[in-house]
């Protein structure tokens, strides 16, 4: 029968469930639960649940096909002064590996404490409890240092106040051999953990040493080295209560024979064991380094002494350090891929060296603005996917020969593009270079209209506008989502320009600025001066020309010279020089419109002259 003392106090307690040394499964006890195998094959485990037909708050701790636990195995029960404990079974209980407590017997023990059934005493239930800070530790009086983003010497004091005497200056010439090798092995082999684990076990009287990674709040082992073989694989075997000070603290904590407690689940044979944590760069905990001594190790003292703690805390730091470098080569490399298919190979490797060119300035660019034109017709009548594939190639070809003259797609936007010359890093022929991707993309619409224009029913077309001038370049996105790009008025009218190349019938539109910069091998033709919307100051702009024959040049000298012509406001004139020469070159848009405009004048005459052409939209 339970005793419950009157007014007393009901503690709960933590409990911690292993199977051959592994722990399977954690909870915390607050009223009376039992413990057995499943009742049934479907019975949850690791689930404490109401039973109806008992009424106990039960819990599956083994299979339904493991009779070797009894289906109520055992009993316990919080109450004020420890843990009421009762064998429920037929099979004893032995109560911290010495006594036993025999079938159907009830006491009352104190926590910590262990209990062991089964073939060979494989079951364990260890208890401890709820608040097990109290249990004596020795601790560094330092938190364990975390590598810095910098080079300041921030944290590093923590490793200096070593008591050393000449003696011991071979050994410490040894581990600062021995951690170097673990840093340098960070960047040259690929088991660099299993080296350092290995280094730990060799250089200290320890048995075994262990890197615990932390992942989902979990630790999970990632290297391991065991003087005995037979060890290995027992990498669950570690004090869950240290560890969890060691992320709490950070600080390197160990405890000997004399501190553990009877009935530490994780401490069978052993003598000694330490835990130093290590972090990351913002100095969270993401691991630990863990080592323990085995009492047949046949040593004279197994204790750990406050010096070979601060050891392994240096090693524990030599492995954060090299994880840290490990992380910035992984980053570099992510980034040489990221900035090559934004940039392309030769820029993406400068920026991956120098990231600050990415930093946000005012530079002077030049953007191209490249649309497709009849997107959405031709998508209603070949359906999604045909019209996305067309969508993919053309811009995977236009993507393309931006790269390979030095520019940077800045974004698609369904099916328009952005490009920019002069940043990340100035380019003096920036416009050049501009002007002669957007004549190669044009040359290239022929291969693309013969794959297509049978799929599609239509011609592949398109319009870009060029602009040059000052536009704030940086990371225009956001820091979820990096986008390297121009904002700004030079942007604006660039993309207003690829607009323009609707009303004025062509397909390439050039700004003065981007006009005057290009440099000589250019076929260009002044078109006269337009007005865009949102943007006030009228736009005097340029075609660009593919052909550089004479019927070509020919073309461009009479357009200008009615250009000039309506001008002067000499539209009878402008009108009589366009249609002598309209009927030899009919597919001329700019003259088409040139002439309406020069007739619209003289039929609809209007009391002030404005050279530019308002467009009636984007």
């Amino acid at each position: 029968m339970t005793v419950l003392i009157p007014g007393g106090k009901t503690d709960s307690y933590q409990i911690e469930i292993l199977h051959g040394e592994r722990l399977q499964h954690s909870f915390v006890l607050t009223s009376r639960a039992v413990l057995g195998r499943q009742l049934n094959p479907r019975e949850a485990q690791w689930q404490l649940a109401r039973h109806d037909a008992s009424g106990d708050d039960r819990m599956a701790i083994a299979a339904f096909s493991d009779v070797r636990v009894s289906r109520r195995q055992l009993q316990l029960v919080p109450v004020a002064g420890g843990i009421e404990v009762e064998n429920t079974s037929t099979n004893p209980v032995l109560i911290d590996h010495r006594a036993e407590l025999g079938p159907g017997i009830r006491r009352i023990l104190s926590a910590p404490c262990r209990l062991a059934f089964g073939p060979d005493a494989s079951y364990v239930v260890a208890v401890w409890p709820g608040d097990t800070s109290a249990l004596e530790m020795h601790t560094l009086p330092h938190q364990a240092p975390a590598p810095s983003p910098d080079v300041t010497d921030e944290g590093l004091t923590a490793l200096a106040p070593l008591n050393l005497s000449d003696k011991d200056t071979e050994s410490v010439r040894v581990w600062l051999k021995a951690i170097t090798e673990v840093l340098r092995s960070a960047t040259a082999a690929d088991d660099f953990l299993q080296r350092a684990v290995r280094r730990v076990v060799s250089l200290m009287r320890f048995d075994a040493a262990r890197v615990l990674m932390l992942d989902g709040g979990q630790w999970t082992c990632r290297a391991e080295y065991c003087r005995n073989v037979d060890r290995s694989g027992s990498t669950s075997v570690a004090s869950q209560r240290i560890l969890r000070r060691t992320r709490d603290e950070r600080r390197t904590i160990w405890q000997d024979a004399a501190q553990l407690p009877a009935g530490d689940f994780s401490q069978v044979g052993l003598s000694a064991i330490i835990s130093s944590p290590i972090r990351n760069r913002q100095g969270e905990v993401i691991g630990a380094l863990y080592a323990d001594r085995r009492a047949a190790s046949g040593l004279a003292d197994v204790k750990i002494s406050s010096a070979e703690a601060m050891l392994v805390e240096t090693f524990a730091f030599g492995i954060a350090a090299g994880l840290e470098r490990t992380r910035q080569d992984e980053e570099l490399i992510e980034q040489r891929v990221r900035f090559g298919q934004f940039f392309g190979a030769a820029l993406g490797e400068q920026l991956a060296a120098n990231p600050s060119l990415l930093e946000s300035k005012d530079a002077e660019v030049t953007v191209l603005v490249v649309d497709m034109r009849g997107f959405s017709a031709i998508s209603e009548r070949v359906g999604t996917e045909r019209s996305l594939a067309w969508i993919r190639d053309t811009l995977d070809v236009l993507t393309t020969i931006v790269m390979a003259h030095g520019g940077v797609v800045v974004d698609y936007i369904g099916d328009e593009m952005m490009a920019m010359w002069g940043a990340p890093v100035p380019q003096p022929d920036q416009a050049r270079r501009a002007g002669q991707a957007a004549l190669e993309m044009l040359v290239a619409l022929g291969p693309l209209d013969e794959k297509w224009r049978p799929i599609i029913g239509e011609p592949t077309r398109v319009g870009i506008g060029i602009h040059s001038g000052t536009a704030q370049v940086g990371n225009v996105g956001s820091r979820r989502k990096f986008k390297y790009g121009p904002l700004g008025h030079t942007v604006n009218l660039a993309s207003r320009l690829q607009g323009a190349t609707r009303h004025l019938q062509t397909s390439l539109l050039a700004s003065r600025a981007t006009h005057d910069a290009l440099g000589s091998g250019f076929i260009t033709r002044r078109l006269g001066a337009i007005g865009v919307q949102n943007i006030e100051a009228p736009v005097d702009v340029y075609e660009l020309r593919l052909a550089s024959d004479d019927r070509s040049r020919t073309l461009c000298q009479l357009y200008e010279k009615a250009l000039s012509e309506f001008e002067a406001q000499e539209f009878r004139r402008a009108a009589r020089t366009l249609g002598d020469y309209l009927p030899n070159y009919q597919d001329d848009g700019p003259s088409h419109i040139l002439l309406w405009r020069a007739v619209n004048w003289l039929v609809h005459p209007e009391p002030a002259f404005d050279r530019a052409w308002r467009l009636p939209g984007k």
